[in-house]
């Protein structure tokens, strides 16, 4: 697999505190070809010009960022100054086929308003969105009625397998609207999981509150329970619930162009652990998954 990108949310403790340019260093010094920005964050840099210097010092690429809904147009200069495509919603609540409606209708306005920019507006599937309603996945509702103009899907594989469901049929079959691939690794099939209200929405990074000022958080003891079970499913590249050689051939074969983003997910590991482990998904993805 070659042109890996890091998400950089996976730097965890080890790029908290840094400067962009130093995440940026860390970054080309595992191997990584180019990165993806997170929450609307492009770090301590916020000049687009500036920090396309950055990456090209670095020889990064930066074709993708992550938003929250009410930031993601602060983003759209970014992106167009450091030549990216995609702009990409990294996650919204919604729960059902009237809310799945709504969401879709706000993709297609700032799709519409990013293209003014160059850019596509995206979304990133969690495993929630393969909750059903009726016959059809709630992802399915939200590809089905946004606009292919405006709007692409980043396809997290790693959590549409841990929802449970056929990750590469589902790839197989909206083909035509996906343009970025998560790389995740679990190594159990869990379900969907709950799927939560625009109504009320839970604490996950990027993404705020009904009002638009705050997240709200979840208890601490209940946020740590839920870190620990996610460090206990999480696993290393290649050992998890996706046969990376036989998807990276679906996407081949399906005609996606071969984008691939590392995530590894967040876990109670040192800064040293992180960085050791980012590197053996790196070599593992670059060396052993043939796209």
């Amino acid at each position: 697999m070659k042109d890996l990108y890091l998400q950089l949310f996976s730097l965890g403790d080890a790029g908290r505190g840094k400067t962009t340019e130093e995440q940026l260093a860390i970054v080309k010094e595992m191997g990584y070809a180019g990165v993806e920005f997170f929450g609307g964050n492009f770090g301590t840099v916020t000049d687009g010009n500036e920090l396309k210097e950055l990456l090209e010092k670095y020889e990064l690429g930066c074709r993708s960022g992550h938003f929250s809904m009410d930031n993601i147009e602060a983003g759209f200069p970014v992106l167009q100054a450091i030549g990216g495509s995609y702009a990409i919603i990294s996650t919204h609540p919604f729960c059902d086929r009237a809310e799945a409606m709504e969401l879709a209708g706000l993709l297609n306005e700032k799709g519409k308003k990013a293209a003014e920019y160059g850019l596509m507006v995206g979304y990133h599937n969690h495993a929630t969105e393969f909750n059903r309603d009726g016959d059809d996945y709630l992802l399915e509702i939200l590809i089905q009625n946004t606009d292919p103009q405006y709007v692409m899907f980043q396809m997290d594989a790693g959590h549409a397998a841990h929802a449970g469901i056929d990750v590469y049929y589902f790839t197989r079959k909206y083909a035509d609207r996906i343009k970025a691939i998560h790389l995740k690794e679990w190594n159990k099939i869990k379900g969907p999981g709950k799927a939560n209200s625009m109504k009320d929405p839970v604490f996950h990074p990027g993404v705020a509150a009904a009002d638009g000022k705050k997240a709200n958080m979840p208890d601490p003891e209940v946020l740590k329970k839920m870190m620990e079970e996610r460090r206990q499913m999480n696993c290393a590249a290649g050992q998890g619930t996706v046969d990376w050689n036989y998807y990276a051939k679906v996407v081949k074969e399906a005609g996606i162009e071969p984008f691939f983003i590392n995530e590894r997910p967040c876990s109670y590991n040192t800064p040293e652990d992180r960085i050791a482990c980012l590197k053996e998904d790196f070599k593992y993805y670059t060396e052993k998954v043939i796209d």
